[in-house]
């Protein structure tokens, strides 16, 4: 409030200013609470968040502890407090943390969290490729949005297939060089018989090839679903459309920093 007054009178003055709370009281509810990557279907749902500022919307991403700075949307804000999808996951460990973001009438937000268990299903490089292009076909069926959303989880899980071979990689590399190669006297590194590749040549050329074929499909089938959307434009939100822009720099991101 204000005061005004001079030697005799005084007044006063009074402004109200609501306040905006987010949404409060409810919860994210996953389940099942564990399954298997690319292929469980999960579904994950909002409940009882109270707010007078209606109608709620809710978006949902995904995320790993191993990387818990890179959030992956899930679903874009709608008023559809339930989502159902496959996840991907990590050989390193089968934790995937969820997250749904509640936001009010005026743009007031909590934020709720909780975690699955996603366990990759396949155990050859060659399986989890023929299982990845299934995967991005039945996406493309669906539309440029679901593609989108595919790619983003198919590369996550091709790069965590590159960061396991690596990983496994011996230490020194000579003399052994998988049994498929030798060290020179002179040189601390392996010479790979032909067909085989990589620094301790454990990889076949033609899985080498497999991956930089993958993913050169992924990011051209990423770029061509950014481009159905804004000639769709009738059809798709610019959010929806951003969404999938930010999609294609994640990718390429995920991709560089796993070239290092």
């Amino acid at each position: 409030h204000l005061t005004v007054g001079n030697s005799t009178k005084s007044g006063l003055a009074y402004l109200t200013l609501p306040i905006n709370r987010p949404p409060s009281s409810g919860t994210l509810i996953a389940t099942p609470v564990s399954g298997n990557s690319l292929s469980t279907l999960f579904t994950l749902q909002a409940d009882n968040w109270q707010d007078d500022d209606i109608p709620l919307t809710y978006q949902f991403f995904y995320s790993f502890p191993s990387d818990p700075n890179s959030i992956t949307l899930l679903a874009a804000y709608s008023p559809n407090n339930k989502v159902i999808s496959i996840l991907p996951g990590q050989r390193s460990g089968g934790t995937v943390k969820l997250q749904v973001h509640v936001r009010d009438y005026f743009g007031a937000e909590s934020i709720a969290t909780t975690q699955v268990q996603v366990y990759p299903q396949t155990t050859s490089l060659q399986d989890a490729i023929d299982l990845y292009n299934q995967i991005l076909a039945d996406a493309q069926e669906k539309g440029p949005f679901e593609t989108a959303q595919a790619i983003t989880m198919i590369t996550k899980e091709l790069d965590d297939w590159e960061d396991t071979l690596t990983q496994n990689t011996p230490n020194p590399v000579c003399p052994s060089c998988s049994g498929r190669g030798y060290c020179p006297a002179d040189k601390a590194r392996c010479i790979c018989e032909n067909g085989w590749a990589i620094i301790d040549c454990s990889l076949s050329e033609s899985d080498v090839s497999a991956i930089v074929d993958l993913k050169e499909t992924l990011l051209q089938e990423l770029a061509d679903s950014y481009d159905q959307m804004k000639q769709q434009n009738s059809t798709f939100s610019q959010e929806d459309i951003d969404t999938v822009k930010d999609m294609i720099y994640q990718v390429l991101q995920d991709t560089v920093d796993n070239q290092h």
